[in-house]
């Protein structure tokens, strides 16, 4: 998210407003809330009003964004609120993303859609052992189905596409799905997460983010384990429409 320069010289940022969506497991709303606080979003009482937020002039230099946070199954109730204005709509991981990149700056939202028509949408996928050709069709395919596909292994992926189980970048991903392994986000329940959220919002975010929101928002964001698939994955994932395990 750019900033823009106000004509004293200080950078003016965009006040932004999100709506978050009440379908969605009240543990996950109240982590989405932290993390727009967290990083000086305002929430929105109603869509209306992240709405009526975007593409509106701050005074300061800046124009003010709005935002839907929902689930995909959701998706075509915000499509109709938003017929006479363009909003984002995005899935909850681009909140939690967004504050475990930088909590400074929101990550920008093409590849966050909550469509549910983009099959990869927020996922992050590198290839390994992988030809040039084949790798460039699996990017096509990942990128217009609203995922992300990196050129090396990394630790912010949450799938690795591996045509063996063998070589320096199969074993990388291992050792990363054991550190995942320690935070034990199998473990947490959704009540301790809810209670944590909600006192942590009560005290204005006063002070760094509760252990056990930190760690569902690393499991919900699926950085905890490197899924490692195949090209069949892929394959059954579109042929689906549906995002596989």
């Amino acid at each position: 998210m750019a900033n823009t320069r106000s004509p004293g010289g200080r950078r003016a940022r965009p006040a932004w407003t999100v709506f978050i969506s009440p379908e969605m497991p009240d543990a996950m709303r109240m982590s989405v809330e932290v993390c727009v606080r967290v990083m000086g979003g305002n929430v929105a009482a109603s869509v209306d009003e992240a709405i009526a937020a975007e593409g509106t002039p701050n005074g300061h230099g800046a124009t003010n964004e709005g935002y839907i946070v929902c689930l995909s199954s959701a998706y075509e109730t915000y499509v109709k609120a938003r017929a006479s204005h363009y909003i984002p709509i995005v899935t909850p991981i681009w909140a939690f993303r967004s504050v475990l990149h930088n909590a400074q700056v929101l990550l920008p939202t093409e590849k966050f859609s909550a469509n549910p028509r983009k099959v990869f949408s927020s996922i992050v996928l590198y290839t390994s052992q992988v030809e040039p050709e084949p790798s460039k069709v699996l990017r096509t395919l990942i990128t217009h189905s609203g995922g992300q596909v990196l050129s090396h292994p990394s630790r912010s992926a949450t799938h690795m596409l591996c045509l063996r189980p063998e070589g320096d970048a199969f074993q990388q991903a291992l050792d990363w799905d054991a550190e995942g392994a320690t935070l034990q986000t199998d473990t947490l329940s959704d009540e301790d997460v809810l209670r944590a959220a909600t006192s942590y919002v009560a005290t204005n975010v006063h002070g760094p983010i509760p252990d056990s929101v930190l760690a569902y928002i690393i499991g919900q964001s699926h950085l905890t384990k490197h899924r490692i698939v195949n090209y069949l994955w892929i394959y059954e994932c579109i042929r689906v429409n549906q995002l596989l395990p």
